[in-house]
């Protein structure tokens, strides 16, 4: 029996074996996947009625994205 599980990990090795192999497997391919990000803000802003810009804009709210 000693000689058939000498050779053979635990179970705790064949885990971190396994898990190794995954994270490898990840990051060989992540660079075949497409990435992207998005960065939004708005700001509200009310427009005075005396500035240089005429009605509909002067006095009024609006959204601006940036």
């Amino acid at each position: 029996m000693e000689q058939a599980l000498a050779g053979n990990p635990s179970l705790a090795e064949a885990l971190a074996r396994l898990r190794q192999a995954q994270a490898q497997a990840a990051g060989s391919s992540a660079g075949l996947w497409p990435h992207a990000a998005l960065n939004a803000q708005e700001t509200r802003q009310k427009f005075s009625g005396d500035d240089l810009y005429p009605p509909p804009f002067g006095g009024n709210v609006f959204w601006q994205g940036a």
